[in-house]
């Protein structure tokens, strides 16, 4: 059953159970409340069932294991399967969300029904350099799929601050 102001944030794992519980403890921390968190491990073969299973959470959380790997995308598709938001979120393991990220982004998608899907600004993950290098402002493609990332390893100032259409 879909629910219409619940977001549901799809996180696939893979032997990486500290990065990912502190992706959760981001998501933890968003301004907008009504999420759900789906974990999808990929057969890890180190401690994250061990240390998932001792994980406490302020949002709903549910965890899927797998007993080998399926790949990103396999791994995606069965969290999606145990989705009830009416937005969904598939987002990597390593990501340290922004307090504000979900609640930006769902600004887009009220801001016109012609929208379907958005995404924001990705840094580089470095104490030193936080929220200063980007990873990507955006992806482009070209006319027969090959894309790239606007604004890889550039320094944020700015640039890419505003909202726009991407076709």
């Amino acid at each position: 059953m879909m629910n219409k102001n619940l977001i549901s944030i799809v996180i696939v794992n893979y032997n990486g159970w500290r990065d990912t519980i502190e992706c959760i403890r981001s998501l933890e921390r968003q301004t907008y409340k009504n999420i759900e968190i789906i974990v999808v491990d990929n057969g890890s073969v180190d401690d994250d069932k061990t240390n998932f299973g001792r994980l406490t959470c302020k949002v709903p959380i549910m965890f899927i294991y797998n007993k080998t790997n399926v790949g990103f995308g396999n791994g995606c598709n069965l969290g999606l399967n145990s989705a009830e938001g009416s937005f969904i979120a598939l987002i990597n393991n390593d990501m340290v969300a922004d307090p504000c990220w979900i609640e930006e982004l769902l600004g887009v998608f009220q801001a016109s029904n012609r929208v379907g899907i958005a995404g924001g600004k990705v840094y580089q993950y470095n104490t030193e350099l936080k929220k200063s290098i980007l990873d990507s402002a955006g992806s482009q493609f070209n006319q027969i799929g090959q894309a790239w990332s606007t604004g890889f390893l550039e320094k944020d100032h700015g640039q890419y601050g505003k909202k726009k259409e991407v076709r």
